[in-house]
């Protein structure tokens, strides 16, 4: 028997906030009974079940928890008649995301502008030294000298693998333990 993975309606779920980032609309939302965080990423091409946006999203994400590798929780969804893919939150409670071409600024001293064509400073090397001074994401269970960068380029190798169309230079994030008042 062949198992099927469950399509969430979230068209009632509350909208937390419209997502700035990246190169199509998406937006945050919360579960009214957990109150559980989620991005819902619509489909942008191909809206069947078959071809769509949301497959490669799912799909990725259940082979890196069988691998072990970081990942966000992606479940199939619907909203208001779109369908597309919620991807849970995977910042704990009192860290702070920051976006990758941030900590490439700080890093460098030169700006780096996600929208930029050319995204100019944005090597293995300046990525290794804006990473230098951070772990692993919380629950890694790779190998103990794994840092931040080992599991940033495990991570790239593993989703070019799934053929990404929108990869995208703010797709970068790295968590930071910071108490949020």
């Amino acid at each position: 028997m062949v198992a099927r993975f469950p399509v969430v309606d979230v068209t009632h779920w509350a909208v937390d906030l419209f997502e700035a980032d990246g190169s199509e609309e998406k937006v945050w939302l919360i579960e009214s009974d957990s109150q559980r965080r989620a991005l819902f990423k619509p489909n942008l091409r191909n809206d069947t079940a078959e071809k769509a946006d949301h497959w490669p999203e799912k799909l990725t994400s259940e082979i890196a928890g069988l691998l072990g590798v970081p990942r966000a929780d992606i479940d199939l969804a619907v909203r208001a008649g779109h369908r597309g893919c919620i991807s849970y939150n995977v910042k704990p409670a009192d860290w702070q995301l920051q976006p990758g071409y941030v900590l490439l600024t700080d890093s460098t001293g030169q700006v780096h502008d996600p929208r930029a064509r050319l995204h100019e400073g944005h090597t293995l090397e300046n990525i290794r030294r804006a990473l230098r001074n951070y772990g692993p994401p919380p629950d890694f269970t790779g190998p103990d000298a794994f840092g931040a960068f080992d599991v940033f380029v495990g991570y790239l190798v593993f989703d070019g693998r799934r053929a990404r169309v929108g990869g995208v230079p703010e797709e970068g994030d790295c968590l930071e333990v910071r108490r949020v008042p």
